[in-house]
């Protein structure tokens, strides 16, 4: 009953939505037939002309008051808006070290629209409740709540939904582990154009996770991925091609770096310091190992350190090399490590 009442709705909305947007002679048509009826009050109102006014105001009551769902059209729009803006955020979000962040923000006003219009069956709603149970935002952390509500979203055909609830089987979140269905699911997301979940896909065909393995058919997922600007499926595709398409494999690992792709923009410092396929330009790559290693990168640490230390594309920096030696070495690089004990060796002496 409650999908029967949603359809009518969704109907309703949709022709109201289409009365609102006819227009006469570039004015609106039922701002036309008002002021005609307020012009000749003396024959009174035509079926066509009331029926127009009965149409706008049933569209104003469809927008703002709930239906038996309980919840309104503005509502579910809003919620839909809102799954939409936390999907753009994560995509740009390269590394996700903000995703979190921006939904504790969003949910501090919303947390209760959302997990009221989920309570009415919205798949929008659903997979936002689904998140906040997942990183414990507005609500006790419970990836067992989080997978069921994702599996609420996912069997309603939810993009987003299902590629939670493949996350949810890959990772063993709140269920058990299980590749085959991981895949099942990132290929149903998959096909409606997510673009996580085809580099999800597309990494279970290259590895053969859940799938039988199919390289092919992996990269072609990557591909499709990776057009939608999707910078790990980019930087996917720009490491696969290295010495085999050096063209193909610079342009992708450009479009990721130019996002913030710590690999990719460490792959563009070697080829630069080399001069790999490309005009050799020491300060360009001294350039894209500075971006990487900001991020974090631990090769790209180790590599600007070097370039202090010998003066390559920078001045020499004894200071700044120990720095960037350093930012490597405490994450387990084990070439710093020897270097920068040479280095304060050599200071001791």
């Amino acid at each position: 009953m409650r999908g029967a009442v949603k359809v009518e709705k969704d109907f309703f909305c949709s022709c109201f939505s289409v009365l609102f947007r006819i227009e006469s002679n570039g004015v609106p048509l039922w701002f036309s037939i008002i002021l005609m009826s307020l012009h000749r009050p003396e024959q009174g109102l035509t079926r066509l002309e009331i029926f127009a006014i009965v149409a706008i105001i049933c569209a104003v009551l469809t927008y703002f008051l709930p239906f038996p769902t309980g919840t309104s059209h503005r509502e579910r729009t809003i919620v839909s808006n809102d799954l939409q803006e936390l999907i753009d955020y994560r995509m740009q979000d390269v590394h996700h070290a903000h995703f979190q962040e921006y939904l504790t923000m969003k949910s501090r006003e919303r947390f209760g629209t959302w997990k009221r219009v989920a309570e009415a069956g919205s798949p929008e709603g659903q997979v936002l409740l689904g998140l906040c149970f997942l990183y414990g935002i507005g609500a006790p952390q419970d990836e067992a709540q989080a997978a069921e509500w994702f599996r609420k979203a996912a069997e309603r055909g939810q993009a987003e939904g299902q590629f939670q609830l493949g996350q949810c089987y890959a990772l063993d979140k709140g269920i058990p582990g299980d590749e085959a269905e991981a895949a099942k699911w990132y290929r149903e997301s998959a096909e409606q154009g997510h673009a996580e979940a085809q580099f999800s896909l597309g990494m279970a065909y290259y590895f053969g996770e859940g799938v039988p393995q199919d390289r092919t058919e992996g990269i072609e997922w990557f591909r499709q991925s990776a057009e939608q600007g999707l910078a790990e499926s980019q930087s996917f595709l720009g490491t696969f091609y290295a010495g085999i398409e050096d063209t193909e494999s610079i342009k992708w690992h450009r479009k990721a770096a130019e996002q913030g792709h710590g690999h990719s923009q460490y792959h563009l410092g070697r080829r630069y310091l080399s001069g790999e396929a490309v005009p050799r330009k020491e300060t360009e790559g001294v350039k894209w190992f500075r971006a990487a290693a900001e991020g974090g990168h631990n090769e790209a640490q180790y590599m600007i350190g070097v370039c202090y230390f010998y003066g390559i594309g920078v001045a020499q920096s004894e200071t700044e090399a120990v720095k960037w030696l350093r930012a490597a070495a405490e994450q387990g690089h084990e070439e710093a490590i020897e270097l920068l004990q040479k280095i304060e060796g050599k200071s001791e002496e």
